[in-house]
């Protein structure tokens, strides 16, 4: 039987963990809200309530990812090297998704093969790269931002695919990557 349950009973990061774990025996193609909501033993209002459609669950696990980089990243200082301070970031984030390697492995290569449902995925990925932007003190306002903006989207996506393939525990290949990368658009970064 299905319980019952309010909106404050059920944390949105209770089911957020839900469907990273399904994520690793389940496509995301294949992958339905019912299905998340059967194994949550939840009523679909519930889940409908915190999650519309599968575009809302992305949005929920970018933020997701959003919350644990802010939560271990100990702030920089504004006089620190932005590029260091975003290199900082960046691996502070890839070793706190560590644990769910797998599934956003299953789910970025889903969403790099169906580019309608990368789209789903746009919004909520670049306010994640405002963020990460503005934690490391770069600005993200104007016209200059937004070359930032997509310079640091390219690199990030190079980067994530780079982490994906990274076997090493201590994940060199994916920092002399990243390192390399963010060292490139440094000058954009410091706006030129």
């Amino acid at each position: 039987m299905i319980e019952t349950e309010t909106r404050e009973a059920v944390d949105h990061h209770k089911i957020i963990l839900k469907v990273l774990e399904l994520l690793n025996s389940v496509s995301w193609a294949n992958l339905s809200l019912m299905t998340v909501a059967q194994e949550m033993k939840m009523r679909p209002l519930t889940l409908y309530k915190h999650f519309m459609t599968k575009g809302d669950l992305l949005t929920g696990i970018v933020r997701y990812m959003d919350e644990k980089t802010l939560e271990t990243y100990k702030e920089s200082d504004p006089e620190v090297n932005p590029r260091d301070a975003l290199f900082d970031i960046v691996m502070c984030r890839l070793e706190g998704l560590e644990p769910h390697k797998n599934a956003i492995r299953s789910l970025s290569y889903d969403l790099w093969q169906t580019p309608f449902n990368a789209l789903e995925a746009c919004p909520s990925a670049l306010n994640s790269f405002k963020w990460m932007l503005e934690l490391a003190y770069i600005p993200t306002t104007g016209i200059l931002g937004m070359i930032k903006l997509k310079a640091f989207a390219i690199v990030y996506g190079i980067i994530i695919k780079t982490w994906l393939e990274d076997k090493e525990n201590d994940l060199s290949k994916t920092m002399v990557v990243a390192d390399k990368l963010l060292k490139k658009i440094e000058p954009v970064l410091r706006g030129f």
